[in-house]
């Protein structure tokens, strides 16, 4: 998983790439592979979820992005170990009910991404 700064800074002045001079709403930006999961204990997105939701913010924030992608592989089912029962003996929407409550600071974000968008 690879995340990376909107914002570059070049000689005190600072680029903001989810941002152009343009006057309406033409960037799309597209990530997969988030593999959010279940259980910390052993999904891989610990290290991430302060990056993702810094990068959900900026996406956010900016004037030019008309569309977030979420291109695939957004929730994780498949790394689990072998030795857990994936579902704690539930379904699969309690397991991503899980997910959700696990990752609530990234879905937070992606709900304030979606009302942005739909108040507009």
């Amino acid at each position: 998983m690879v995340f990376f700064s909107a914002s570059e800074k070049e000689n005190n002045v600072i680029y903001d790439t989810f941002n152009t001079d343009s006057k309406s709403r033409n960037l799309i930006v597209v990530i997969s592979d988030i593999h959010l999961g279940a259980n910390f204990s052993y999904a891989e997105i610990e290290d991430n979820l302060e990056p993702l939701k810094s990068f959900l913010e900026q996406i956010r924030a900016s004037c030019s992005v008309k569309e977030l992608v979420i291109a695939g592989d957004l929730l994780d089912e498949w790394f689990v170990p072998a030795t857990t029962d994936t579902y704690n003996g539930k379904n699969q929407s309690d397991f991503v009910q899980q997910i959700a409550a696990t990752n609530k600071t990234v879905v937070d974000n992606s709900i304030k991404l979606y009302r942005k968008e739909k108040l507009r």
